[in-house]
């Protein structure tokens, strides 16, 4: 079975001062463009490049 899961942990900095919800969109964004090229699991960055939280995504395998 598939799984994904994320979480961003750290929303206290600048980057989601003013409008938090696009940051999360961002961000949202950047994973999703990672996922595509094959990354499945990592660190979720925000646009000022702070570490804010990770995600993971694992594969069924072949056999299933």
């Amino acid at each position: 079975m598939a799984e994904f899961g994320m979480e961003i942990t750290n929303m206290g900095n600048a980057a989601f001062a003013d409008r938090p919800e696009c940051e999360v969109a961002s961000i949202l964004r950047d994973v999703a463009n990672r996922i595509e090229q094959g990354t499945t699991h990592g660190v979720c960055r925000d646009s000022n490049g702070n570490t804010v939280g990770n995600f993971g995504m694992t594969l069924p395998d072949e056999d299933e």
